[in-house]
């Protein structure tokens, strides 16, 4: 009632879900608004157009049950690997999911649902959440985010006197006034309003403002219904309340056997408070009404009795052998310090989902140790449950808490265990220093352990020292773990690639690309011929294949790993090392001109991160998220987002931190800051050979090139010919410094602009410029990479250019080797440079040509502020009009041009006349002048 607008937005969404697409439904208002009853219209309107229906709930009192709100649909134990989230998606394809009260859901089940609509089933199909107004949750608000046109987003506002008249009846009009003003507008306080007497509806009036905001079970309409319940007879009492206390999953025979009456009493009960319009029994398990309505009647319930309650519940799931984690939520909140079969239950709980619901699992394992006995005979097994514990803080994260519990465990009997996750823990906070001093104190005392041990310990070091950038040691352990597994460690295909991988990467570092390629071959190899099972144990490693193959130009063997592993994760959900996996699938997209792919995944991967505590990943992701952030919004929101990053939040990896300050002096350059380039990239030691020297000398050479240039512009340097090589941003480098001068054009083929003195800044500038050119090109040629070898002839280009003369050819054959490197962005900016020396060259139709080729590559990879610096197009020129202009320029008459390009000589008077009246000139001087000025 009243909701036509909102029912019409339902039929909408519906109609685009039936017709094949993958469709959203947000519903939002205040408690009691309707969003349960919206819900239940979708469910009618879907079952009408042929949509399988499913439906769950989430409950304020039982969160801390994983996958709470999908109970019903998912397996009895929904930490079978892979159950939940392949049996779902199953299940979803050609369907509707509609959840309610979704703010109230437990993490695991928000996990869920934000990889749902995030990687929504095949075929048709719905999904409809409802929320409390301002309790939305972050994950899956912004998950629905990214499906904007797909998204129908429903507010309910508190009805009008109109709209809420039909809920009214036929009351008395003095009754229905009070009704009115009591309610606010709220359906659910407007029903059970009218129940009242008009005594209490005058009492209620006073305070009827504060009515939508107070607090579950505080409100005075729902403490009458609670009172009403209290004044029900004993049994009635007993059933209500333990139907408030154990929630969604009551049951009759469970009811029985906590309340301690007979069953007869029990349906007896139930029928009594549905008759009250308390409880709705009409399905197999009694519920209540409203959630509200549980609150108040839950509040009406003791502490000391809620505790019983739960403990029945516990031992009635026991003994029927019940879903482990119902029991393990009971037992958390009923069991006794001493109680060894509740810290049995909770432990082996929470070990069993530590990886599924790590928060909830932490929870259970903390209760675990809270009862578990203290005495020594379980010393060893209250060690366990706290390195369980350390584990599933980690994993929810909550690193720190994780780390204290770890340092408490290194004295015990699971000391080299708790050592070897503190090492994971302290990667993850980015204390490199302090995870290869475990390492090695462990490798010290070399008594204990077996060759497999060892060589998961190198391999754990050849990560920490590709992360500090030191490439000897990276290759020495993992060449030392590669020995191991080849002197009889067993088949361990996940271990073996590990280490190629690292040490693959490790060459990288070192420049050493020979042996680096065929590490990645064999790496690559091994990998492909491991199963998904076995790889699902390692599937870290191929993070840091990823980059390996990215770096080495391999790209379409990146995207094929990248394909794989992500079709394995939408089958696991969360996992550890998913925010690695969407760094690197950003970087990918990067490098490959997926821009807008790209920024959303590096956000993704930055949300990943923090939910599981990691700064130091978080760091990562908004590392690889700098560069395509300059080159769809410009270089002031970059510049924002690495200064942040400088100030606040560096990775304190040694690689990344060489990364970030690379992409830190690109937005520089963009921003018109030379010197401040200069600075990031100063003189401290980088790496002889390895591909990010070259960007190194490549930045410092457009750097060179800018500083203290003269101030007069004109041409590819004035303020519309921006772009790589102008004022405004010069390629992988810029400006809000202008150019040189260019050649001017007069007569036939124009004059050059006289020589600087000897002393000029310019000239100084531009030599520190060439020697960096020389250093790009040696390294780049040692390297044989298509990316680098590209980039160092695009700066020679570039440098060429600023000193006044320019090899379009050059620059041309530099976008082409960005071309095979699947470098799309960088190929539009070398054809932006190509466009500015044919233009100021005086070839007009040879730079439109470059500029058009440039516009399109830049639109097609997102990069909207790329796109802005390109010089406009002469107003309306056609192709033939351009050739007709460029030869004007080259100081040709109407005939040699008409001979040149085989048309008349009046034709070409013709195109001059439309050419003159376009431009707004009057003569061929005019033209000359205005291409002079343009």
């Amino acid at each position: 009632m009243g909701r036509a607008a909102q029912v019409r937005m339902l039929r909408e969404a519906l109609t685009r879900a039936a017709g094949g697409a993958f469709t959203i439904v947000e519903i939002s208002g205040e408690a009691g608004m309707g969003k349960t009853r919206m819900l239940s219209v979708l469910a009618d309107l879907a079952t009408s157009a042929g949509l399988p229906v499913h439906s769950g709930r989430a409950t304020e009192f039982e969160q801390g049950v994983p996958y709470g709100c999908l109970t019903d649909l998912l397996p009895s134990n929904p930490a079978t690997p892979g159950g939940c989230y392949a049996g779902l998606r199953s299940l979803l394809s050609g369907a509707a999911l509609l959840l309610d009260d979704l703010h109230w859901a437990d993490s695991a089940s928000l996990e869920l649902v934000e990889h749902l609509i995030r990687k929504p089933p095949p075929g048709p199909n719905l999904i409809a959440v409802a929320f409390r107004s301002g309790q939305a949750q972050p994950g899956v608000s912004a998950a629905i985010g990214r499906h904007a046109g797909a998204a129908a987003r429903i507010v309910l506002p508190p009805l009008t006197e109109n709209e809420a008249g039909p809920l009214l009846g036929d009351l008395p009009a003095g009754h229905r006034a009070m009704v009115v003003a009591a309610g606010a507008g709220n359906p659910l306080y407007l029903h059970t309003l009218r129940e009242l007497s008009s005594r209490t509806l005058s009492a209620l009036t006073a305070s009827s403002a504060d009515l939508d905001r107070a607090a579950p079970g505080a409100h005075p309409a729902l403490a009458g219904l609670a009172a009403e319940v209290a004044a029900r007879p004993a049994p009635v009492r007993r059933v209500a309340e333990a139907t408030a206390v154990i929630g969604g999953h009551v049951t009759l025979d469970l009811l029985t056997d906590v309340t301690g009456l007979t069953s007869t009493q029990v349906g007896a009960a139930i029928d009594d408070l549905h008759r009250i319009r308390v409880i709705d029994a009409d399905g197999p398990r009694p519920g209540f009404r409203h959630p509200l309505i549980r609150a108040a009647v839950l509040e009406l319930t003791g502490p000391a009795r809620r505790t019983e309650i739960h403990a029945g519940a516990a031992r009635h799931l026991r003994r029927r052998h019940g879903p482990r984690h119902l029991i393990a939520h009971h037992y958390e909140r009923s069991a006794q310090s001493g109680d060894e079969e509740a810290a049995e239950i909770l432990a082996g709980a929470g070990v069993a989902y530590a990886h599924r619901a790590p928060a909830q699992a932490a929870r259970w394992l903390g209760a675990a140790l809270r009862v578990m006995p203290d005495h020594e005979e379980y010393a060893e097994k209250r060690a366990f449950v706290a390195l369980w514990h350390a584990r599933a803080l980690c994993r929810s994260g909550r690193l720190l808490e994780s780390r204290a519990t770890l340092d408490g465990l290194r004295q015990g009997p699971l000391r080299r265990q708790a050592e070897m996750f503190s090492v994971v823990v302290a990667r993850q906070l980015g204390d490199f220093a302090e995870a290869a001093a475990l390492l090695e104190r462990r490798l010290d005392n070399q008594g204990g352990f077996d060759a497999g041990t060892e060589v998961k310990l190198r391999i754990e070091l050849a990560t920490i020292e590709v992360f500090r950038e030191d490439a000897a040691a990276a290759t020495d352990h993992a060449g030392q773990a590669l020995k191991l597994l080849a002197d009889g460690c067993g088949h361990r295909p996940g271990l073996t690639a590990s280490a190629q991988v690292l040490h693959a990467l490790g060459s990288i570092y070192g420049g050493d690309l020979p042996s680096a390629r065929r590490g990645l071959t064999a790496a690559a190899r091994t990998v492909d011929a491991v199963g998904d099972g076995d790889l699902r144990a390692e599937v870290e490693i191929v993070a840091p294949l990823v980059l390996a193959e990215i770096w080495l130009g391999r790209l379409s063997e990146a995207e094929r790993h990248l394909h794989r592993v992500r079709r394995m994760l939408e089958l696991l959900g969360p996992h550890h090392a998913f925010p690695y996996l969407l760094i690197f699938d950003a970087a990918w997209n990067v490098r490959t001109g997926q821009l807008t792919t790209a920024l959303t995944m590096a956000e993704d991967a930055a949300e990943a991160a923090r939910r599981i505590g990691s700064p130091e990943l978080e760091a990562m992701a908004e590392v690889v998220r700098l560069r395509p952030l300059l080159w769809t919004a410009g270089p002031a929101a970059a510049s924002e987002a690495a200064t942040r990053l400088a100030h606040r939040d560096r990775p304190r990896s040694a690689a990344w931190s060489r990364m970030a300050r690379l992409s830190h002096a690109q937005i520089r350059l963009f921003a018109g800051d030379p010197a401040g380039c200069l600075t990031l990239l100063g003189q401290d030691e980088w790496p002889a050979h390895q591909p990010l020297t070259v960007a190194r000398h490549a930045f410092r050479a457009l750097a060179h090139a800018r500083i203290r240039a003269p101030a007069r512009a004109a041409g590819p340097g004035s303020a519309r010919a921006a772009g790589p090589g102008s004022a405004r941003a010069a390629g992988p480098g810029s400006a809000r410094v202008s150019d040189p001068a260019p050649a001017r054009m007069a007569g036939r083929g124009g004059a050059r602009a006289p020589a600087r003195a000897e002393g000029d800044p310019a000239i100084s500038g531009l030599a520190a410029a060439w020697a960096e050119v020389h250093r790009a090109e040696a390294v780049a040629i040692v390297s044989g990479l298509d990316y680098e070898i590209a980039l160092a002839g695009y700066i020679r280009g570039y440098v060429a250019f600023r000193a006044g003369s320019g090899q379009p050819g050059a620059i041309l054959a530099a976008a082409e080797r960005f071309a095979s490197a699947r470098a799309p962005v960088e190929q539009a900016i070398c054809l932006h440079l190509a466009g500015n020396v044919h233009q100021r060259a005086g070839h007009p139709a040879k730079a439109g040509r470059a500029h058009d080729a440039a516009r399109a590559g830049y639109a097609a990879a997102g990069a909207d502020w790329l796109g802005t610096t390109l010089p406009e197009p002469a107003p309306g020129l056609t192709v033939r009009e351009r050739e007709i202009v460029e030869l004007v320029a080259e100081g040709l008459s109407n005939k040699e041009i008409a001979g040149r390009l085989f048309l008349s000589a009046r034709t070409v008077e013709s195109h001059l006349r439309r050419v003159f009246i376009k431009l707004d000139v009057r003569s061929r001087t005019g033209l000359i002048r205005r291409l002079d000025q343009a």
